[in-house]
């Protein structure tokens, strides 16, 4: 079984860690980004009901309000990502540690 190269290492490592902050960012980014399309539009975008919002000729007003409403859901996603992201420095610092200390000793030897 062919061992994983220091560089493919941290490659896996950094796509976990990106996964993980997208899984806690993303609904933030989702409401932000709704906000965003309603301010550029002109249309009034809260958490109270659905503003009509008329976006290429069709009513968006309901995607609008969805996405905004996405931010409630960071209650569960950013705990999730803390969480996860610690776990992952858990794995990652001695992983590395171990690597660079077995290069060392490889280079003294």
């Amino acid at each position: 079984m062919r061992r994983s190269t220091t560089r493919s290492l941290l490659l896996k490592y950094a796509l976990v860690l990106g996964i993980i902050i997208l899984v806690g960012l993303g609904p933030v980014l989702l409401t932000l980004s709704a906000g965003m399309i309603a301010e550029a539009h002109g249309c009034t975008l809260h958490e109270g009901y659905v503003n009509p919002c008329i976006i290429w000729g069709a009513d968006r007003g309901d995607t609008l309000y969805e996405m905004g409403l996405m931010f409630w859901f960071s209650y569960f996603t950013v705990p999730f990502a803390v969480t996860a992201f610690f776990i992952w420095l858990i794995a990652f610092c001695p992983h590395v540690l171990v690597r660079i200390i077995g290069k060392v000793t490889k280079r003294n030897a």
